[in-house]
């Protein structure tokens, strides 16, 4: 059992029965208004969500579905399909981390990052490294 863990039922529970909110491309929240009045037509299809991953969680999300496009220059960035959002994913989960670790939350207060869509395998391989660098427990789906 976890240390300090009040409600002992929660360590048996699985996870797909845990009740939480997911914002839908969390990463969408970044976009913000484009430089030119066709790319902003896009950008408004293309964001679904409002503010980045503290405003996400401040508003009740504790699942977040992150789509990892790796750069050129090996930067892990959010995509939305085509439309890459060029906000550090890394940045993000150390936003994720600060809240988590914020007075005021709670034990109940579980944080879930599920890694979709990446662009192939070697930006599956960059999320697995900066995961682990930023030691993040991490759960592989097979």
């Amino acid at each position: 059992m976890p240390h300090g863990l009040r409600r002992t039922w929660l360590v048996d529970m699985p996870l797909s029965m845990w009740p939480m909110i997911q914002t839908h491309d969390a990463g969408t929240g970044y976009l913000g208004k484009a430089p030119n009045p066709l790319t902003n037509i896009v950008w408004d299809f293309a964001r679904t969500q409002i503010g980045g991953m503290a405003q996400q969680l401040a508003c009740g999300a504790r699942s977040m579905d992150w789509r990892p496009f790796l750069t050129t220059n090996g930067e892990l960035v959010f995509a939305h399909g085509s439309v890459i959002v060029n906000y550090s994913m890394e940045a993000a989960a150390e936003e994720v981390m600060a809240w988590a670790n914020a007075a005021g939350t709670s034990e109940d207060d579980m944080v879930v990052l599920e890694v979709v869509d990446c662009n192939g395998a070697e930006c599956d391989s960059a999320t697995t490294v900066s995961y682990t660098h930023l030691t993040l427990p991490t759960i592989l789906r097979v």
